[in-house]
């Protein structure tokens, strides 16, 4: 069975080669890196991953839309981060995560750069997934770094 962070990316590279298909070659979509290279390049920006890869700006402020950013996909990263062992970059990101969502206790579950203080929530699931790849990385880099 794949782990969660694996089947993640799968469908969202499925998605982009069958909603934007001149972003995604044919032939590279079975590969992990063609996914993470344009997460890197396309999809990451200054808070990090960004909910969306067009920058709409909806009316809606029940859908984070365009160029808002989600702990959720933080947590994602940050779990294929410390699974893959890119201890460097996986504590850079981590760094980023915390500066963009942490606000007393809690990771925010949604950040939007052009209000930064109009999601003051979080989600506990995605404060869990954050908290389930910092003992990843310390697991699998037999550390106690992120214990605390």
């Amino acid at each position: 069975m794949l782990k969660i962070w694996k089947r993640s990316l799968l469908i969202l590279i499925c998605l982009l080669a069958t909603n934007f298909p001149n972003l995604v070659k044919a032939d590279t979509v079975t590969s992990s890196d063609a996914l993470v290279h344009f997460i890197d390049n396309k999809l990451t920006g200054k808070y990090g991953i960004y909910t969306n890869y067009l920058a709409k700006i909806g009316n809606d402020d029940t859908l984070a839309t365009g160029h808002q950013y989600l702990s959720e996909s933080s947590g994602y990263y940050l779990q294929y981060l410390a699974e893959t062992k890119q201890n460097k970059k996986f504590r850079a990101f981590y760094a980023l995560t915390k500066k963009t969502f942490y606000r007393q206790g809690v990771f925010l579950y949604r950040f939007d750069a052009k209000h930064p203080d109009k999601y003051q929530v979080n989600a506990t699931v995605d404060d869990l997934r954050i908290i389930s790849a910092l003992v990843t990385y310390d697991k699998v880099n037999h550390t106690k770094k992120y214990q605390s």
